[in-house]
């Protein structure tokens, strides 16, 4: 039970108590399904659930981008390091699996991606056949690996003396 109000022109809503919420046994989707090749740039910024399987794994410098295909489109679907490192079975993450995710629809450089927001908003389905001939695949299957920052190096001062122009160091 919970009143619905705006908080810095983003809806949310207020339980007066604990008791008043209620955590579910399993996932809701609560994004509308829609088939890939049914989204557009007119979807930008709004919620979507789709299924597909994964095309292609490309790992990036901060996450990894997953191609996915239900045989009615493609598009991609953007886990940032952050959420991947907290998806549970994230190793099944392979061409070939079968997954549902919901997110927020964006577009990069044209195109459409699907960004989940917690762990939960990837459910994964099963593996299908997926021919080798027709899909693209890459080597390492997670990111580049985080890198320790390092101390900059100290330079020496220089020990050659300094000449106005036109003067000679004799």
């Amino acid at each position: 039970v919970g009143a619905v109000d705006a908080y810095n022109g983003t809806l949310q809503i207020s339980v007066g108590r604990a008791s008043d919420l209620v955590l579910l046994g399993e996932a809701v989707m609560i994004a509308p399904s829609r088939p890939i090749g049914a989204l557009s740039g007119e979807d930008v910024g709004s919620m979507a659930a789709v299924e597909g399987t994964i095309q292609e794994v490309i790992p990036f410098s901060v996450g990894v981008k997953y191609r996915l295909d239900d045989g009615s489109g493609a598009l991609t679907l953007l886990l940032w390091q952050d959420l991947y490192q907290r998806v549970p079975d994230r190793d099944a993450l392979v061409v070939g699996t079968r997954i549902r995710v919901q997110g927020e629809i964006m577009e990069y450089r044209g195109e459409l991606e699907i960004v989940p927001q917690v762990p939960i908003d990837l459910v994964i389905m099963g593996m299908v056949e997926v021919s080798p001939s027709t899909v693209s695949t890459v080597e390492a299957l997670s990111p580049a690996p985080e890198v320790a920052p390092t101390a900059t190096p100290e330079v020496a001062p220089s020990t050659i003396p300094a000449v106005a122009l036109g003067e000679t160091s004799e």
